[in-house]
């Protein structure tokens, strides 16, 4: 396997399938708090399992393209406006990545921040303004366009370069898929953002998919 395929593999497999999970499961926000404590609740697995299986394929994916970016600068250089989007929005999906980490995920895996009081720190920093800007959940929803965006064109990239999909109408179809796809977890992540900025439920309800996670011991949160 070259290091093209290398790159693909690492980076937009785990990245797309965390992606998808995470929005949705993140979506329980909306269902309040009981809810949402339950589905995070942090173990000792989940905590190894997501560091393993998802940040380390990721930071792999990101040291092997700052690698290509430095010592094969040319093979970056590409005329299409496509490729130059792309790497965009790898430098604000990085940045997004190592600030929501800072602000959340290292936190609890340290034990600085309980998994019931992550909903309320959430809320508070999406919530949080700056001359009634609110500058932290626009930065998410940014971050989240540019996750998207890297996810499904990265996916298409692999596909067609795989030689897996072949005919013209496969092709627009898996195309057009993608776009749909990422559109619709952009509507469901922002409107999260938005309830926990504003208070403000654009959706009506979150996905009755998502496990409800262990009934916790201690009473809800009112």
């Amino acid at each position: 396997m070259n290091g093209r395929k290398l790159l693909a593999f690492f980076g937009v497999v785990p990245l797309s399938a965390f992606v998808v999970v995470h929005i949705v499961v993140t979506s329980t926000a909306m269902s309040g708090a009981a809810r949402f404590d339950r589905v995070f609740a942090r173990t000792p697995t989940l905590v190894s399992l997501t560091i393993v299986a998802v940040m380390l394929p990721i930071l792999a994916h990101a040291a092997w393209a700052a690698w290509v970016a430095v010592r094969q600068p040319r093979a970056m250089e590409l005329s299409a406006w496509l490729p130059h989007l792309r790497r965009g929005s790898a430098v604000v999906l990085l940045l997004f990545l190592v600030g929501h980490i800072l602000e959340l995920p290292l936190r609890g895996w340290t034990g600085a921040l309980r998994s019931d009081a992550l909903l309320d720190v959430m809320t508070a920093h999406m919530s949080s303004t700056w001359h009634s800007v609110p500058l932290v959940a626009l930065a998410y929803l940014v971050g989240v366009a540019a996750t998207l965006f890297h996810m499904g064109s990265g996916l298409w990239a692999r596909f067609r370069t795989s030689g897996m999909i072949v005919a013209g109408r496969t092709q627009a179809l898996l195309k057009w898929g993608l776009i749909a796809t990422s559109l619709a977890l952009f509507v469901v992540a922002g409107s999260t953002i938005v309830y926990l900025a504003t208070g403000t439920r654009l959706l009506y309800s979150t996905p009755v998919f998502v496990p409800d996670g262990p009934k916790a011991s201690c009473s809800p949160k009112s």
